[in-house]
């Protein structure tokens, strides 16, 4: 094995120092310690070995392909190929659909994988950008209390600042109407750590957190309810039976991170009360909380410094943070990191499928190459060159890759479409999908790779076979030993790789299967759910919330169909953490 992968010009110096080596270890530390050595030097050996194979391939083929002619020669040739592949309507429409689907699917998944993971926060140096998520009692990761903001703001070392939000949905009335937006309070520090000014107006200011009604839109609210007018400055929306004064617009596509509500965009922003923050109580957790990195501060120090401020809350708090601990995350990584693993799988899927394609071809083109010995023997025999025939056939590869890619382009558009419906909206970004430049490389590339995997190979081995013979037999069994080699390697590769796909997607079935078949602990068939929030000077008592909930659940049981209603705050597998449970005559 050795000898083989060592070049010819020094192989016999080579593997004998190699036997000599071998016996002196196999002697002095016996035979598995010379095992080990020899797998060592095949192993450092491989890759320059296929370096040097494909230099030497390279070389050749370049050799082959000197004196081709010029522009107008190769002009000549993809006429000659066009008129070759179009009187061969099936096999020419085979492969282009093939490599249509290959490459369209690829596209389509790159498109997506690129325009959900792979940008960057839409926020100036995001890499910045940190949640600081506590844990403990509930697990991994939660967000924070009130006071164990402040006192974290007041204590770390490591961040420019540190902003804490609290998402919710409210009620906006409008022309008579009353619907339901969804916007988050947010420290008023939160928008100087993001970095990016307000189209319209201002943002939030400190003193705005003592109780100020001011709001801020976000720039698709301002458009679908103001039609984007300029003018918006200084009026007023009622929100929960309440007015506030519109004081800035941010512009699109700005919004705030939050590890949690991925796929739903703030509508608006709110200053948070800190009288809120600061007469909270320590041990319910419910904000999320994100920061920005100190110039000389890394993530990993960022943690260090926060393990100290939790150690020393929980000496001065033991009630409510004896066993609490905290992470800090990267925000990017935190937001897309599970989407990003589980869709890069099926990236990685789409990939094989192309390359199950390209050998598929591959098999198709050296069956064809054999059924055209003939030809190809006369090519020879009146003077074509070697690299001539190289060309023709080579040709013929590029033209049904390029033109099954513009079909994939097609493809991909599609499928984009397609996933942009059927992905959960949780998905972050999923709305913003399109088919790109970048991806329109990728595209083009994958055509490019394609013709080159199921092109190149077929035609130098389909060239190099012996073409004067094929004339004396007349065309039949022209270099067949060579060609249905490469043929059974090709076939055994797509074998492989269709198998390996084959059980992931088993796998991938009986994962779905056994999620779908769960048993959550309740009936959700025929069940019909409604989001209510009795808010404002109206309710602001326990028993008007009450009278009104009551109102809502008698005139819906005296609709006809309906059996029986109920009133829940969170509904079940929501999700959401805000305190701990204790079971009564249990320790903590």
């Amino acid at each position: 094995m050795l000898s083989r992968l060592v070049p010819s010009d020094y192989r016999e110096s080579v593997v004998g120092d190699a036997r000599q080596e071998f016996r002196r270890i196999l002697e002095a530390d016996g035979l598995w310690a010379a095992r080990r050595w020899y797998g060592r030097q095949i192993t450092s050996s491989l890759l320059p070995a296929i370096g040097h194979g494909l230099g030497t391939l390279a070389r050749r083929i370049t050799k082959s392909l000197r004196g081709m002619g010029g522009k107008g020669m190769w002009t000549k040739e993809l006429r000659v190929a066009l008129r070759v592949l179009l009187k061969q309507p099936g096999f020419t429409a085979g492969v282009c659909l093939m490599v249509a689907l290959g490459v369209g699917a690829t596209t389509a998944l790159f498109g997506v994988f690129q325009t959900v993971f792979l940008q960057p926060l839409p926020i100036p140096d995001s890499h910045e950008i940190v949640f600081v998520m506590q844990s403990g009692g509930f697990g991994c990761c939660g967000p924070s209390s009130g006071p164990d903001y402040l006192d974290g703001v007041e204590r770390q070392r490591s961040f420019e600042g540190m902003a804490i939000l609290s998402p919710r949905t409210a009620n906006l009335a409008s022309d008579g109407a009353v619907e339901r937006v969804f916007g988050t309070l947010i420290s008023s520090n939160g928008f100087d750590l993001v970095g990016i000014p307000p189209q319209l107006g201002r943002t939030l200011e400190p003193e705005d957190g003592n109780g100020a009604h001011v709001v801020v839109l976000n720039h698709g609210f301002w458009q679908s309810n103001f039609g984007g007018d300029p003018e918006v400055i200084g009026t007023s929306l009622r929100i929960d039976d309440q007015p506030w004064t519109i004081v800035g617009v941010m512009p699109e596509g700005f919004d705030i991170p939050s590890p949690w509500n991925l796929g739903r965009h703030h509508q608006f922003y709110q200053p948070f009360p800190m009288e809120t923050l600061r007469q909270g109580n320590r041990g319910s957790r419910s904000y999320p909380v994100f920061a920005r990195l100190s110039p000389a501060a890394d993530v990993a120090a960022a943690q260090a410094d926060m393990d100290r401020v939790m150690r020393e809350l929980a000496q001065e708090y033991p009630e409510t943070n004896a066993e609490r601990g905290v992470r800090v995350f990267d925000a990017h990584k935190y937001l897309y990191g599970d989407f990003g693993e589980q869709f890069g799988l099926i990236l990685g899927a789409a990939i094989v499928v192309l390359l199950v394609a390209c050998g598929n071809i591959a098999a198709l083109q050296l069956a064809r190459a054999a059924g055209r010995g003939s030809e190809l023997s006369v090519r020879s025999a009146i003077g074509a060159p070697r690299g001539a025939i190289i060309r023709l056939l080579f040709t013929e590869s590029a033209v049904l890759a390029l033109a099954g890619g513009a079909l994939g382009i097609l493809v991909a558009l599609a499928g984009m479409q397609a996933f942009g419906t059927i992905i959960p909206p949780n998905v972050p970004r999923i709305s913003g999908l399109a088919l790109d430049g970048l991806a329109l490389v990728v595209a083009l590339g994958a055509s490019a790779g394609a013709a080159l995997a199921f092109g190149m190979l077929p035609a130098v081995v389909s060239a190099r076979t012996n073409l004067a013979l094929g004339v004396r037999e007349g065309g039949q069994g022209t270099g067949a030993p060579a060609r249905e080699r490469l043929r059974d390697a090709f076939i055994v590769g797509q074998i492989a790789l269709g198998l390996v796909l084959a059980n992931g997607a088993a796998l991938l079935v009986k994962s779905y299967m056994t999620l779908t078949g769960q048993e959550y602990g309740f009936e959700a068939e025929g069940v019909l759910t409604v989001g209510l929030s009795a808010a404002g000077d109206r309710y602001e008592d326990a028993a008007a919330r009450e009278a009104f909930y009551q109102q809502v659940v008698d005139r819906v049981e005296s609709v006809p169909g309906v059996e029986a209603t109920g009133m829940i705050t969170r509904l079940p597998l929501y999700g959401g953490s805000n305190g701990n449970v204790w079971i009564e005559g249990t320790p903590p």
